[in-house]
């Protein structure tokens, strides 16, 4: 079994690696819209994942329960977005692939950890 400090950091790299993919994404990306417009959209976007981090750095498991809720929108744009628009596959796949680490690490953080209090 993992144990569950590792899932908590595989977790902090997977969200500060989303969030940076993510802006990347509409900032550098999204020649099409607005600067405003773009800023409001990263701020919405990003501040779900913002809000999550105090509760995966203390290892708060409600934290990585919600989280692994919300991940999946995440992770679904981002494939959503790399089958369908192959211009822009050098964005939507790291944000895939981070979008997946960071629903598995929260699925797993809650069983790892109560494996984890049991043996000690």
């Amino acid at each position: 079994m993992t144990h569950p400090r590792t899932l908590q950091r595989l977790a902090l790299i997977c969200i500060g690696g989303l969030m940076a993919t993510l802006a990347y994404w509409l900032l550098g990306l999204s020649a099409w819209m607005p600067p405003h417009t773009a800023w409001l959209w990263l701020a919405a976007v990003e501040t779900p994942l913002l809000l999550a981090v105090p509760g995966l750095l203390s290892g708060r498991p409600y934290t990585f329960a919600w989280l692994s809720l919300a991940s999946l929108f995440y992770f679904g744009g981002a494939l959503m977005d790399l089958i369908a628009n192959p211009a822009q596959r050098h964005a939507s796949l790291p944000a895939t692939i981070l979008g997946l680490g960071l629903f598995m690490s929260c699925i797993l953080f809650p069983k790892a950890l109560k494996a984890h209090r049991r043996k000690v």
